[in-house]
């Protein structure tokens, strides 16, 4: 790939400089993943590839050789789900037991889905749509929840905006509570934001309510989704919105619930008592969307919604 091109985009120049050192057959991808002809996308690229690059500082090349290992993980995945039209997991325990409990496996997946956000299409077209149509939307003095944040870059986002007057995540690991404490203060914004190991499957609002709520990648990793949904829904303020991210057909090692078209996704959320606002679908790298329906490759759904009335 031919990074010349990027030449005003320091930030996407150096990490995609240090991913082809480490995986250079990698490249045919990234052209189609950046193409040089569209400077808005290449912008946003290069602010997403900034916020990377603080998160890993100097372990960058040993996440960019962890991408490597996570794209590989990804493609049994999707081996055995185009032989058994399933994914290969059905229960959280599953999960727990063969991927959750297994350090060596997480550090390696994490640091390779971090990467994700920069390199997939659709990953860093829900962080576009997150930032750029979501939070302006949200009302001065907001209070915005975030479930499972992960690596703190939606957080980080919110945190930055200037409607948001207070930030809060919630997580069931107190592992993962740590590491996404650690990941703002990289990102110098976690003055202020309040982590919490916190269930939602089992928590009540006890008047505790939001004005906006994000729930991303993380319904497909439920048994029960439908319930997860209908405690966020109660946490929302009368007339609060939900940023909900969930991916169609998308095979992974610790992917549970499987949806098969944005129509599943729209129905799982007006089911439990949302209104959808919008709904704008992210294909995978190199597909249109007529294409991944036909050929059952990933969509990244972005659904707003606000409770039903």
């Amino acid at each position: 790939m031919d990074l010349e091109i990027n030449g005003d985009f320091p930030a996407l120049a150096r990490v995609l400089r240090v991913l082809i050192d480490a995986w250079p057959e990698h490249s045919s991808y990234l052209q189609k993943s950046f193409p040089a002809e569209n400077s808005a996308l290449l912008r946003h690229a290069d602010r997403v590839a900034a916020l990377i690059a603080t998160l890993a500082n100097e372990r960058l090349p040993q996440i960019c050789e962890d991408y490597r290992w996570t794209c590989e993980q990804l493609l049994e995945e999707e081996l055995y789900f185009r032989r058994h039209d399933r994914y290969r997991l059905d229960s959280f325990a599953e999960a727990e037991r063969e991927i959750y409990s297994n350090s060596e496996f997480m550090n390696r997946y994490v640091n390779g889905l971090l990467l994700s956000h920069l390199c997939w299409h659709n990953h860093r077209q829900v962080l576009r749509i997150f930032e750029e149509q979501f939070l302006p939307q949200l009302p001065s003095g907001a209070r915005h929840l975030e479930i499972g944040p992960g690596h703190g870059i939606y957080m980080a986002l919110a945190a930055e905006h200037s409607a948001c007057a207070s930030v809060t995540g919630w997580d069931i690991s107190e592992t993962s509570v740590s590491q996404t404490r650690h990941a703002l203060e990289l990102l110098n914004v976690a003055a202020g934001v309040r982590l919490e190991k916190r269930d939602i499957l089992q928590s009540e609002p006890n008047g505790d309510l939001f004005d906006s709520v994000v729930v991303s990648e993380v319904l497909e990793h439920l048994e029960d989704p439908d319930r997860a949904l209908l405690n966020l829904r109660g946490f929302l303020k009368p007339g609060g919105l939900a940023f909900i991210n969930v991916p169609v057909n998308s095979p992974a090692p610790d992917h549970i619930y499987l949806l098969r078209t944005p129509e599943e996704a729209n129905e799982l959320i007006t089911q439990n008592g949302f209104q959808i606002l919008q709904t704008e679908c992210a294909p995978a790298t190199g597909y249109s969307l007529s294409r991944a329906l036909k050929n059952t490759a990933t969509i990244s759904c972005i659904i707003t919604a606000t409770p039903a009335r």
